[in-house]
């Protein structure tokens, strides 16, 4: 689960996520991207190299689920903020 604080011109302010039973390296990786998306705009993309995950954080193919399933989450928490975003 991830929530994100959206100010009014879309920047994300602030982010939070917890794992429900999950193993190491979805906890890892969700530290890692409430980081990497602070200050960003929910408007632009955010994209991270899947590449860049396995390497950096040092997680095995047999965990990259987990990447998949924090990635989600991330994608629908800014859909979501996106729909209540007042124009």
């Amino acid at each position: 689960k991830i929530q994100i604080k959206v100010n009014v011109i879309g920047q994300i302010v602030d982010a939070k996520f917890k794992t429900f039973g999950c193993c190491c390296a979805a906890t890892a990786y969700g530290s890692y991207v409430t980081g990497y998306i602070k200050g960003g705009n929910i408007n632009k993309p955010i994209n991270i190299p899947n590449s860049f995950i396995t390497k950096y954080l040092h997680i095995p193919p047999s965990k990259f689920h987990c990447y998949m399933l924090v990635d989600d989450a991330i994608q629908l928490a800014i859909e979501d903020s996106q729909k209540k975003v007042i124009v």
